[in-house]
């Protein structure tokens, strides 16, 4: 028993690993393929690097990139939601379910999701090339965010390995889940 046990554990952390690696391809696949677009759309407005490149182009082509992060951060928001994982503000259905997580816990609880890494990033690289000395000291909280979720998802990866029906350590740090099944 204890080897069926270990080996549907053993499938588990496979599966959990296979589609981790899998939404990080599409992170990079997202980010080449901004990069890819902002490098054709200069090349096109230069006449292919014949003229120099006018600031509202290259603001342009940076805007391209710098969206790739938040764009797949929803994206994965939106999977999430059509796999069924519901967001709080669901009644308890059997008499021994736990009532859903308080408004502030479910927030606190998206903001350290490991789909909100990217989008933490790219707020902080926006407050800090503004140049602004008061935005850039207000990138320390979102610089905060990325690190606690960066931290809480590699903690949690360890924990899957050694114990695969454990909740992941941003649900355990929140104390609120979003009420589907793992």
């Amino acid at each position: 028993m204890d080897t069926a046990r270990g080996h549907e554990a053993a499938r588990s952390r496979a599966r959990w690993l296979a589609a981790w690696g899998l939404d990080l391809l599409t992170l990079l696949a997202a980010l080449a393929g901004c990069g890819l677009l902002a490098i054709v759309w200069m090349l096109v407005r230069t006449d292919r690097g014949r003229y120099d490149l006018g600031t509202w182009d290259a603001i342009g082509a940076l805007s391209l990139c710098a969206a790739a992060a938040p764009a797949w951060s929803a994206w994965q928001w939106l999977r999430l939601r059509d796999r069924g994982v519901t967001f709080g503000g669901r009644e308890p259905s059997q008499p021994g379910e736990a009532a859903p997580a308080s408004t502030s816990r479910r927030a606190l609880l998206a903001a350290l999701h490991p789909a909100m890494l990217p989008l933490w990033l790219w707020v902080t690289a926006m407050l800090m090339t503004t140049g602004i000395a008061a935005l850039a000291f207000v990138a320390v909280l979102p610089f905060t965010m990325f690190l606690t979720g960066a931290l809480l998802m590699l903690g949690s990866m360890a924990m899957l390995l050694a114990r695969p029906s454990a909740a992941p350590l941003h649900e355990w740090f929140a104390r609120a889940s979003f009420g589907g099944g793992r």
